[in-house]
């Protein structure tokens, strides 16, 4: 799964900054666009129909590895190269984001068995169930004011997220030897569509915000036969 989510960002930030001559933060908001799987919302059910529980695991993984490797240095670059800062500033800047601190801070109290009181548990449940709605309806609410853009570039963002990120997985899966769920679910973490955090993230830092919320659309349409094929691969071949 590093391998996959490393690589798509790569590409896609490199394509950003060669091909289409974006300054470092549109470009680095294109990589994310480009290689952010919507592991949160679209990877539990898809997970757990063709994996099972088990393959909810490999979104925790999953999740850690965008957290605490790919979304700090992102968020640092969009930062210092959005507004002049000094690249120390921007890495605390982006350490303090919710979407980075909140998943390291659940796994370190997880590794170290600190039991959260019912209180509190409650309340982050309630606020869990939420999420994903409040998610929908912002991305619902953003893409209606915009045409769906099919030029080039979003078209590129798609075919990294959609394809060439699974295809990397599952060669770099096989490579090593994996076989059976951690396999299945690595892979289908994959083929997910652009994450729909990445128009906020746009919004929120004032770049890409069309071109991102574009791709989401695509993905997320494509997704529909992507998704599908990954199933098919899971359920006949791995």
């Amino acid at each position: 799964m590093a391998a996959g989510l490393v690589l798509a960002y790569i590409v896609a930030y490199v394509v950003g900054k060669v091909v289409y001559k974006h300054n470092r933060a549109d470009a680095t908001m294109q990589a994310l666009s480009a290689s952010f799987p919507d592991m949160a919302y679209c990877g539990p059910p898809i997970l757990l129909a063709t994996v099972g529980s088990s393959g909810l695991i490999a979104m925790v993984i999953g999740n850690l590895i965008y957290t605490v490797i790919i979304l700090p240095i992102a968020l640092m670059m969009i930062g210092g190269g959005n507004k002049g800062q000094s690249a120390w500033k921007s890495f605390g800047k982006s350490l303090s984001q919710p979407l980075v601190f909140l998943p390291i801070l659940g796994a370190v109290l997880a590794i170290i068995g600190v039991e959260v009181p019912d209180v509190i548990k409650n309340s982050l449940n309630e606020l869990g169930k939420t999420a994903g709605g409040v998610a929908l309806f912002f991305l619902g609410l953003f893409l209606s004011g915009i045409k769906m853009n099919l030029r080039s570039e979003i078209v590129f963002n798609v075919i990294v997220k959609n394809i060439l990120q699974g295809a990397v997985i599952l060669g770099v899966g096989v490579a090593l030897g994996l076989e059976g769920m951690l396999l299945k679910s690595a892979f289908i973490i994959g083929v997910l569509p652009t994450a729909t955090a990445t128009p906020a993230l746009a919004v929120a830092n004032n770049v890409y915000k069309d071109e991102a919320a574009s791709t989401v659309l695509l993905s997320t349409l494509v997704s529909l036969v992507t998704m599908t094929l990954g199933i098919v691969v899971v359920s006949e071949w791995l």
